[in-house]
């Protein structure tokens, strides 16, 4: 059984003058959120073996408030460039590379991706993640490799 947490960055700052769209930080709201929806998480699975974050801002600092609630330190939370802005098929693709011996992963990052990819893997057409929504989708597989096209289950879907 392999199971995946899609989690979409908190609410983050309107873009200011004097930066780009990668350096937004999280509003105090955000923060908030991130922090709830990190306790609620605990509540309902145990640690993720791995997390894998964005390196955008906004999705790091996101992924840092879920890790120290599961008392995860932030240099265990792998840095992946590649979330940033992208499709669908390149987010399936770094699912698929997951290592095996992870059993549960979550991954931090971005819109429009994020929800099509909970679409992609559950075939729930109604997800669509606002900032820091989280949906927990189970494969009943062994291999990541094998992670595909509605072959996962929807299993928990919260928003903040």
């Amino acid at each position: 059984m392999k199971t995946l947490i899609i989690v979409r960055h908190a609410k983050a700052e309107v873009l200011p003058s004097n930066k780009t769209d990668y350096e937004r930080k999280l509003t105090a709201s955000g923060k908030a959120d991130a922090e709830k929806m990190a306790l609620q998480l605990t509540n309902q699975i145990d640690c993720p073996d791995i997390f894998i974050a964005s390196t955008a801002k906004r999705a790091w600092s996101t992924a840092k408030r879920f890790a120290a609630a599961f008392n995860i330190e932030e240099t265990k939370i792998v840095a992946h460039k590649k979330i940033y802005e992208a499709s669908a098929d390149t987010l399936i693709e770094m699912v698929q590379n997951i290592d095996n011996q992870n059993q549960t992963a979550i991954i931090f990052g971005h819109n429009p991706g994020y929800s099509q990819l909970a679409y992609f893997f559950s075939g729930n057409e109604s997800i669509e993640l606002p900032t820091c929504g989280m949906a927990i989708i189970e494969f009943d597989l062994n291999d990541w490799q094998h992670v595909a096209y509605k072959n996962g289950k929807l299993t928990y879907f919260s928003i903040p």
